[in-house]
């Protein structure tokens, strides 16, 4: 007898439709897996077969075919188990209660018969949303996540609460999204510094909220002990919170990631991801075995923070580069591609020579000028080009750590007004652009966008083109340059460009007006 039972297999964060199609005839017992699974899959035979026993059902002595199609697709994870075993359940007669084409089936499944939840449930769950009349199976580990998809879902304990699917289903257990408390979201910037602890830095202040406001990358050097991490750690206490969509996208990347858990289902932070200098290529980008999403993709609608860039491998750093301009990054293997989001906001920190002192007017430089130039040239030039913001952090005065001076520095809650205000400004132009999707921040403008968006003053007009010919500047230095003004003027809530605008941004830059 044939049976066919509908699961999903992840692609980046596409649910990709697979039919499992379940033949039990007569002949020999076997049971064989066809449809290019690997390693994990066909390990789920042994699995498979010691949970039907062991949940009241009989294994079929008979000769067993699975095949799993589209069968040029790569089958990789434990989560077709559930699908297999149901398939083999309703072909020999044992389940006729479910109805494939109602039903979408995932889950991993262990010797006792038990159902065990897997990563990636969450964009699972969204194409189930979108799929009309459409029933999502999942494990009781995986419900509390799957519910924020608000798709139609059926949670089992165990494999042989698939006999009781007609009582289950007319349950409504959907009721269980009122028991998904507001308390179990995870709040990932546990690190925030808030920025009345800061003292002095106006400079550098004064960076992180145009960098916050326009979603700007932003590079801060400076000899060590002065506060570039302690500044870095605190764009997470100015920073918007997401919109819906950027939250879901965001935790559909941790769902993928395994990130997520029972306990913490949702993360409502943006993501400030502080990887270590020592981490590896794949580590960064994504890949492995299972193409999970690496650093650059956990970071999206959020921060990347790369601490002491220069002791980055050279490779990682240059491997950000497409990233940092596409905002997604494509992952080929022999067996696929994946795409995964990093529409990530690069902010980084780094000493200017090998001793740190380099420029500095209290500590003398011991480094040689080649030795200045070689730790230097550890950043390139490419990569330096593609960071709007580049500053220079310099000592604190005493008088400034000690608040004798009189004057109280502004609170993260302030100055977070003035960045959602600016983003505000930034919605509504992308509103009378006439798009109905996720917020396009300044950062991440196509030409054709920044051609609209940043009309200017005629002074101001006059004042860039001869800025283009004395500095000679390429056509991403000018475009940045423009859109760092545009987050200038959002700031100041001014609709056309003007010379202050356009002058501070170069100066952002390294340009010497």
């Amino acid at each position: 007898m044939l049976s066919k039972i509908y699961t999903n297999i992840l692609n980046g964060l596409n649910a990709l439709h697979v039919q499992v199609e379940v033949d039990v005839s007569s002949g020999l017992p076997d049971f064989v897996l066809v449809g290019l699974p690997d390693a994990t899959v066909r390990e789920s035979r042994e699995r498979v077969r010691s949970a039907i026993r062991n949940s009241g059902f009989y294994f079929p002595a008979k000769r067993i075919l699975v095949n799993m199609a589209p069968a040029h697709v790569r089958k990789i994870g434990s989560g077709f188990d559930l699908a297999v075993a149901a398939g083999i359940l309703k072909a020999s007669g044992q389940l006729d209660e479910l109805t494939p084409e109602m039903f979408w089936l995932t889950g991993e499944l262990s010797l006792d018969g038990g159902v065990r939840g897997i990563r990636g449930i969450l964009p699972i769950a969204t194409a189930a949303y979108n799929e009309e009349g459409i029933t999502l199976i999942v494990s009781e580990e995986n419900f509390s996540e799957a519910a924020r998809a608000n798709c139609k879902l059926l949670p089992i304990n165990r494999l042989e609460d698939l006999k009781n699917i007609g009582k289950l289903s007319s349950n409504k257990h959907n009721l269980k999204f009122q028991d998904v408390k507001e308390e179990s979201k995870q709040a990932s910037a546990s690190r925030e510094v808030d920025l009345s602890e800061i003292r002095g830095q106006n400079q550098a202040r004064r960076a992180l909220e145009i960098a916050a406001a326009g979603g700007h990358c932003l590079m801060m050097t400076g000899p060590p002990g002065v506060g570039k991490s302690f500044l870095a750690n605190a764009m997470a206490s100015i920073l918007p919170p997401m919109t819906e969509e950027e939250a879901l996208e965001v935790n559909q990347i941790y769902s993928v990631a395994g990130l997520l858990s029972e306990k913490t289902p949702w993360v409502s932070g943006r993501p400030f991801r502080s990887p270590h200098h020592r981490i590896s290529l794949g580590g960064m980008l994504g890949g492995g075995k299972e193409m999970r999403p690496g650093e650059i993709s956990l970071a999206t609608n959020g921060v990347l923070y790369l601490d002491e860039i220069s002791e980055f491998p050279r490779s990682i750093l240059e491997s950000l580069r497409q990233p940092m301009e596409e905002g997604s990054i494509s992952l080929s293997r022999v067996w696929g591609s994946w795409q995964y989001p990093a529409k990530f906001q690069l902010l980084a920190s780094g000493n200017p020579c090998y001793c740190g002192y380099y420029g500095d007017p209290k500590m003398e430089c011991k480094c040689t000028d080649y030795q200045v130039r070689t730790y230097q040239n550890r950043v390139s030039g490419p990569i330096i080009d593609r960071i709007d913001l580049n500053i220079t952090v310099p000592r604190v005065e005493i008088t400034e750590l000690t608040e004798l001076n009189g004057n109280k520095p502004e609170s993260s809650s302030e100055v977070s007004k003035r960045v959602i205000k600016a983003r505000q400004r930034q919605l509504e132009r992308a509103k009378s652009d006439g798009q109905n999707r996720r917020l396009d921040l300044n950062a991440f403008l196509s030409p054709a966008k920044l051609d609209k968006a940043c009309e200017m003053e005629p002074k101001a007009k006059e004042f860039i083109y001869k800025a283009y010919e004395s500095f000679r500047l390429s056509v991403r230095g000018y475009t940045r340059i423009l859109k760092v003004a545009r987050t200038i003027a959002d700031l100041d809530e001014c609709d056309n460009l003007r010379i202050a605008h356009l002058a501070e941004a170069m100066q952002y830059r390294g340009y010497q007006l």
